[in-house]
């Protein structure tokens, strides 16, 4: 079993988890905080009240878990490859909030 895990220890499956993963968990916290809304209307509410780098952390909350299994199961290439985006993700925030 744990030679069949092995396949997914490369570099592109954690760049490609480390991608993908925020922007949908930003979709599904739109859909659960709100009912009404488009996702357009959302981001733009955010906007106006100073909850954008809340909302964008808890976005990136799914990347730690994933990295934290990486991690267990020593999945060393996939944790470096998850550690990319999640760095591209942390500098467009801090770039953002000045």
């Amino acid at each position: 079993m744990k030679e069949k895990l092995k396949k997914f220890d490369t570099l592109l499956t954690g760049i490609l988890i480390g991608f993908i993963l925020p922007p949908l968990t930003l979709l599904g916290l739109s859909r659960f905080l709100t009912k009404t809304l488009t996702v357009r209307e959302f981001f733009e509410g955010l906007t106006g009240n100073g909850l954008t780098t809340n909302i964008f952390i808890w976005s990136l909350i799914p990347v730690f878990l994933f990295f934290s299994l990486f991690y267990f199961t020593k999945f060393d290439r996939a944790g470096y490859g998850i550690m990319i985006p999640t760095a591209v993700y942390s500098i467009a925030l801090v770039i953002y909030n000045f």
